[in-house]
């Protein structure tokens, strides 16, 4: 279904940005949240906060900072907790962006991945 998703969109913005350039990807924020590393608490309320954060640098580089889509393509976490997770996008350069899997508490999730396409501004 994903896939089906995935391919639709990126036909659609094909076809309507066909002079404009376009690149997509995956991160995987690797297995087991309680491996993530612990980070300084940002946001009242969010105790144990953990993130899992990855470097991506785009195959070609742009003129200028791109726009850059993500969105969750995998999440499989403990039925019997609580489900809090954000994906969060840092510094996006004409190279590359900062990217993680964020979450706080006694969540446990067991595999995030995310997918993310970036488009010349």
């Amino acid at each position: 279904m994903w896939t089906c998703l995935t391919g639709l969109l990126l036909l659609c913005v094909v076809s309507f940005t066909a002079a404009q350039r376009i690149q997509v990807g995956e991160i995987d924020c690797a297995a087991d949240s309680n491996t993530w590393t612990k980070v300084p608490q940002d946001s009242p309320g969010r105790n144990n906060p953990r993130e899992s954060l990855s470097s991506v640098t785009f195959a070609s580089p742009y003129c200028r900072p791109p726009k850059v889509l993500l969105t969750v393509s995998h999440l499989d976490a403990d039925h019997t907790l609580n489900l809090r997770y954000i994906a969060r996008l840092y510094s996006v350069t004409p190279t590359g962006f900062n990217a993680s899997c964020y979450t706080w508490h006694d969540t446990k999730i067991y595999r995030m991945k995310l997918n993310w396409l970036s488009l010349e501004d």
